[in-house]
């Protein structure tokens, strides 16, 4: 039924109900709780088409996923009318006054044919719904961004739209903007705070999650995400640590059941150009596929083969370190725009991701080195544990359960007496508490198997120190010897049997020079025994003859007993004493010996020892040998010079913290290249010698943490020099050129 026109003052009276009908609906939105704006806009609607005598009023939104579109969303008409279709867009029906309405443009057209000839789509779309005049208004806010449109039509008849009644409307579309973008505005909030509670939500789940919960806890946390931003696809990607490295993808949320993708998916294969992207660092934001470049061909032919039509990707990555991986979230059911918001909200859940995943790989490789450790710990036949500082322990290895019948695992967290057993403990505890000061210890120690057999134990504590100097705990290792010093001891006994061995092959070498050394005395004995008795066979015994005579016989027995007391200590088999010794007495005690047998080779000794020398640490017959052996290698080698040219200097001095010695001989000298292979076991020029003699002579000066060598000049002679360090202190530095005395 056709309404009829009102009259001219009709019309002119109606304004004042017009103007109170916008002073209620301006009312009425203030303060309207935002989920009942929509309903009152439509009322709204209604009443002031019935105000103003119009057919239809419609109001029109942005599209989120398509720019430069608007969507119906809301409208009032008569039921007669034909109504337009469901989520009715302005692409497809009117895109020539949607480009001038979003540009801020109201339209008043009074007939259709007033449309310019590129309107011809609004044009036949206008008819087909039966308007026949329409206004179009923008929707913003304080001139800005225009977000929709509000529009009014008559369909019955073409009208004139006042400059007035425009006006009018334009508050109407005011009052509705006002309304629809405090209603945006608290979506908006409430969006961001329900994100916000979600992001907190995910955060907190992935605090202290065991590494093995983690993948669950992203694909779950991207499908909370993707349904709370009305996202289709969520897709994760990793980096391989093998070379060349992959973009693998590793974790899928796909809001429908899809065909399965390939296993495994390289985004070198499908998404080349994005890969580089993402590696460089770069955040990819891409609304529509035609907005990729066309070295992207590749990417956007995968893109479209799996239904993606908008795709945003991130970079995962700590700090400037390289990337780690990517995170994409996609949109296939229709195009979407991604502002600056959401790409924010994003890489948000990004950075709780890239955190996580970081924090899953430290922990798988500090569990895969953890492992390793203790592989490589229970394969070493030694003791090796952590402790802190309250002494308890933090690790072991399995050696505990060999030497002390206690489990690794059980042991920890229970102290050390607890483990190893109160004796044991109160041996080491000096050691570790001077550990526990921050100072290294090395120690040998006697220790209790759990089966009762003794061990011998080196040792070591390492203080765990922190940055600012705190000790946070040590580090144990502990190394059965007891084998080690068994043979040690052995080796010594038989060391000392060798040395002692060799003393007596000397001797052997000497028997006819020590025969002679003590005859000389036994023979002046019985040469003043028969003086004596003479004497005392006369009448009248001379008694100061006789003194003389006995003090003879007991000189030359002191003389002989001498001889026989350095023969019986260079020859007894006793243990080894370490003790200060004077090494110019040595010298002389093994100059006196060899006296006789330096007289028969016509060989003239002289020495030059320091009469302030200090002593050395050593054993004295050890020492004895090695002059000995030195003095009678200078004899040897001086066989084939003439006898007025056999000289050997003994000299002694002191050079910085240790003892020189060195005995010069006039021989030949020893043969270039010869001078280190001297000093070799069996080594020897002497067709009778076994050539132990140098060798046990290095051996026994190594020993007292000293050096033994020799200088030479061809034809020159020979320079055998040793240096000890002094008794009071020992002295690791390489000994000077000991320089030929001789010519």
């Amino acid at each position: 039924m056709a309404r009829s026109k009102p009259k001219r003052n009709e019309k002119r009276d109606g304004l004042r109900p017009f103007e109170r009908l916008l002073a209620e609906i301006s009312t009425l939105f203030i303060d309207l709780p935002a989920g009942e704006i929509d309903d009152e806009i439509i009322d709204a609607q209604r009443r002031i088409c019935e105000s103003l005598d119009l057919d239809r009023s419609t109001l029109w939104m942005t599209s989120e996923s398509v720019p430069g579109m608007l969507v119906l969303t809301h409208i009032h008409q008569p039921s007669e009318i034909p109504s337009p279709p469901e989520h009715m867009n302005t692409r497809d029906s009117f895109p020539w006054a949607a480009e001038r309405v979003l540009a801020g443009e109201t339209l008043a057209v009074a007939r259709m044919t007033e449309l310019p000839a590129e309107a011809d789509l609004d044009r036949e779309s206008f008819g087909r719904y039966g308007a026949r005049s329409t206004v179009l208004i923008p929707l913003s806010v304080a001139r800005g961004k225009v977000f929709g449109a509000l529009t009014f039509a008559v369909t019955r008849e073409e009208r004139r739209w006042s400059r007035t009644l425009v006006q009018q409307l334009e508050l109407v579309a005011q009052i509705f903007a006002n309304a629809l973008s405090r209603k945006q505005t608290e979506k908006l909030l409430e969006e961001r705070l329900q994100f916000e509670m979600l992001l907190s939500d995910i955060s907190a789940r992935f605090v202290n999650l065991p590494p093995d919960r983690v993948d669950g806890a992203i694909e779950e946390a991207q499908r909370r995400v993707c349904e709370s931003l009305g996202l289709d696809l969520c897709a994760l990607w990793q980096w391989t640590a093998a070379a060349p490295a992959s973009l693998i993808m590793t974790h899928i949320y796909r809001f429908r059941e899809e065909p399965p993708l390939p296993q495994p998916m390289d985004a070198q294969e499908f998404f080349p150009w994005s890969r580089e992207q993402l590696n460089r660092r770069n955040i990819i934001a891409i609304a529509s596929l035609a907005d990729l470049p066309e070295e992207a061909a590749r990417d956007v032919e995968s893109y479209r083969t799996f239904g993606i039509k908008s795709t945003c990707v991130f970079p995962l990555a700590v700090g400037n370190a390289a990337p780690i991986g990517a995170l994409g979230f996609n949109a296939m059911r229709a195009e979407r725009e991604w502002s600056d918001a959401i790409v924010k909200r994003l890489q948000l859940v990004a950075e709780i991701f890239t955190n996580a995943l970081v924090r899953k790989r430290s922990q798988n490789d500090l569990i895969q080195s953890e492992r390793r450790l203790r592989l490589i710990t229970n394969a070493l036949p030694v003791l090796i544990s952590y402790v802190d500082t309250d002494l308890r322990y933090r690790f072991n290895n399995e050696a505990y359960q060999a030497w002390f019948g206690v489990d690794p695992q059980e042991a920890q967290g229970r102290s050390i007496p607890e483990v190893i057993g109160e004796r044991f403990f109160q041996s080491a505890r000096p050691y570790l508490q001077q550990a526990l000061s921050g100072e290294p210890v090395q120690c040998d120690l006697e220790v209790e198997r759990a089966d009762g057999r003794p061990l011998s134990v080196e040792a070591i504590y390492v203080p765990d120190v922190a940055e600012q100097g705190v000790v946070r705990g040590i580090y144990v290792m502990a190394t059965d010897v007891t084998e080690r010093n068994l043979a040690r001891q052995q080796f010594r006994r038989l060391q000392d049997e060798l040395f002692h061995a060799a003393r007596v092959a000397t001797m052997g070498e000497l028997t006819g020079a020590l025969a002679h050394e003590i005859n000389q005395p036994l023979s002046a004995i019985m040469s003043n025994a028969q003086a004596a008795r003479r004497y005392l066979a006369g009448p009248t015994p001379n008694l100061n003859e006789l003194k003389e005579i006995l003090n003879d016989i007991i000189k030359e027995d002191a003389r002989a007993g001498d001889v026989i007391s350095r023969l019986r200590a260079l020859l007894k088999k006793g243990r080894v004493e370490m003790r200060a010794v004077d090494l110019n007495s040595v010298f002389r005690e093994v100059v006196a010996l060899l006296d006789t047998h330096a007289v028969r080779g016509g060989i003239k000794v002289s020495s030059e020892l320091d009469p302030k020398l200090p002593p050395v640490q050593g054993d004295r017959i050890q020492l004895q040998q090695v002059a000995l052996n030195l003095l009678l290698n200078a004899f040897d080698a001086m066989q084939e010079c003439p006898v007025s040219k056999r000289r050997v200097l003994i000299r002694t001095w002191r050079q910085d913290f240790g003892i020189v010695a060195a005995v010069a001989d006039s021989g030949k000298g020893i043969p270039a290249g010869d001078s280190e292979k001297i000093f070799k076991a069996f080594y020897t020029t002497k067709p009778e010698g076994l050539g132990m003699g140098l060798s046990i002579c290095r051996s026994i000066i190594t020993n007292l943490h000293g050096r033994l060598w020799v200088e030479t000049t061809s034809g020159r002679g020979a320079t055998f020099c040793f240096r000890l360090p002094a008794a009071t202190t020992r002295s690791g530095s390489r000994p000077p050129a000991c320089t030929p005395p001789l010519p």
